[in-house]
């Protein structure tokens, strides 16, 4: 009996890694997409914080339709030359799916950067003065990243997997700053 235990114990644990390395991917992948069009020969390379932003405030963000169709930025598929509004990108439901995952941001701190783009250079920020972003969320063939940087400018992406490839659909800033 206690043999029987044990190997369904393992099996099922052996199942939720699986799922657990499959989702930890698909983050990359996305973190990837979204620094992928970045001109390194002009700019040079991304200096993003080692560490994960824990921004805990970011559900109540998404969750506000109005909210978020109000920022400034907008929702576009550049190949189908089409605008969307935000609630045609992502539904109640999946808003509420990518919301469950915030209560992992303390379970990640660190990005791994031999899992990111050439184009990202991972640097220890204490003065926040390089960009930051959080976990990514993922729900399926959706992601949500939030993204801070020097001046304080805030700005969500969502991301969109189409043809196995991920692209961002939207550009959502919650926070911009103006020199005057």
């Amino acid at each position: 009996m206690k043999k029987i235990i044990l190997c369904l114990l393992l099996t099922l644990t052996g199942i939720a890694y699986a799922q657990n390395d499959s989702i930890h991917k698909q983050r990359y992948e996305v973190i990837n997409a979204l620094y992928g069009s970045f001109d390194v020969e002009k700019y040079g390379k991304v200096n993003l914080d080692k560490k994960f932003f824990p921004f805990l405030g970011l559900g109540v963000i998404i969750s506000d339709l109005k909210l978020m169709e109000d920022l400034m930025g907008s929702c576009v598929d550049l190949e189908k030359n089409k605008y969307y509004s935000y609630s045609e990108i992502l539904s109640p439901k999946e808003i509420a799916e990518l919301g469950t995952q915030i209560s992992w941001f303390g379970d990640y701190n660190k990005l791994d950067g031999k899992l990111l783009t050439d184009k990202v250079k991972l640097v220890r920020d204490r003065k926040n003065i390089h960009q930051a972003i959080t976990l990514p969320l993922v729900y399926k063939n959706k992601a949500i990243i939030y993204r801070t940087n020097k001046n304080s400018e805030e700005t969500l992406f969502v991301l969109v997997k189409e043809n196995g490839e991920w692209n961002v659909r939207c550009v959502k800033h919650i926070y911009v700053h103006f020199e005057d």
